[in-house]
């Protein structure tokens, strides 16, 4: 081998080394990178949990006035608070009601003052155009439920009608019944009579039927509050099947002002009408203080999110 053949090898396997070396220093510098950015997420998910920890103990604060309903939180989270999936579904529900606690006085006096309205309605004798609420004379006028499907679009289309009836003076009638395996009556305690028939053949009078395209879609630019027009001279309104509409009660530009001074907000409005007028039947009731009565023995929820219950409400 030549000396110039000889240096060309040396200069060969040094390059060689030279690489080796560099392949390794690259990948200390990446695992030292990986363990850091590990560490810092780690720490990350640490205050996280931490900062989520303390929104969850706000909420509460602000939702315990809300009654029966801080009883559910108190059985959705644990005492130490490391239940995640129930704390990300109670804090939506703990906002909702610390929110809707702020127009809770209005909306008693609103439900209070319906009552009245509906039950004199209801009362009125046949052929009565009026009737006094407060030293006011209200106009005798029905909105008329025809439910469909199953018992939770029956329950929200009731709920959402009630919203309808305080917004208009109006009473609402439904029968619930008919044509369903299942009675109002066996499910809820109604504080005003809506499962009642009004004449031989209903109220009577000038109808004005909004079908589940038109609510879901044309109700939106309609003035109900009218005093002529279509709906100033109908007499009962006739809601035909539409399952969930009060966003649409909330977005009608006719309608927003009085929403807004009744009930002060749509947040947690749906809610609170239906635990005011629509009350659990004892016997529900009891079925639910007693589910809640085991849990308490037994010292947790009993409740696993994604997973079955084994036992019924």
């Amino acid at each position: 081998m030549t000396p110039a053949e000889s240096r060309s090898h040396r200069g060969g396997r040094m390059s060689l080394w030279v690489f080796f070396v560099l392949v390794i220093i690259a990948l200390l510098a990446m695992s030292l990178g990986s363990q850091t950015v590990f560490v810092l997420r780690r720490e990350e998910k640490g205050v996280d949990r931490e900062r989520q920890k303390a929104e969850v103990t706000r909420f509460h604060a602000l939702a315990r006035p809300a009654g029966d309903a801080s009883a559910y939180t108190s059985l959705m989270v644990t005492s130490n608070a490391t239940a995640v999936n129930a704390q990300h579904v109670n804090l939506t529900l703990t906002l909702l009601r610390s929110v809707t606690n702020v127009h809770e006085k209005k909306r008693m006096g609103v439900f209070a003052r319906y009552v009245e309205v509906h039950k004199a309605i209801i009362g009125a004798p046949l052929g009565s155009a009026f009737v006094e609420i407060r030293g006011a004379q209200i106009p005798v006028r029905f909105v008329q439920v025809k439910p469909c499907c199953q018992l939770c679009n029956r329950l929200r289309v009731l709920v959402c009608a009630l919203v309808l009836g305080m917004l208009t003076d109006r009473a609402v009638l439904m029968d619930f019944d008919t044509g369903y395996y299942g009675k109002l009556r066996d499910l809820v305690a109604p504080v005003i009579d809506i499962d009642v028939t009004i004449g031989k053949d209903g109220p009577g009078g000038p109808t004005k039927a909004i079908t589940w395209d038109h609510m879901l879609h044309g109700f939106l630019c309609d003035d109900v509050l009218a005093s002529s027009g279509p709906y100033g001279t109908t007499k009962t309104i006739v809601v035909d099947g539409s399952p969930c509409f009060m966003h649409m009660l909330h977005l009608n530009p006719h309608l927003r002002p009085r929403f807004n001074d009744l009930f002060g907000s749509y947040e947690g409005l749906f809610g609170a009408v239906f635990r005011h007028f629509l009350p659990l039947a004892d016997d529900i009731s009891q079925r639910v203080e007693d589910k809640f009565t085991t849990i308490r023995q037994k010292g947790s929820t009993g409740l696993s999110l994604g997973e079955p219950r084994e036992e019924p409400l």
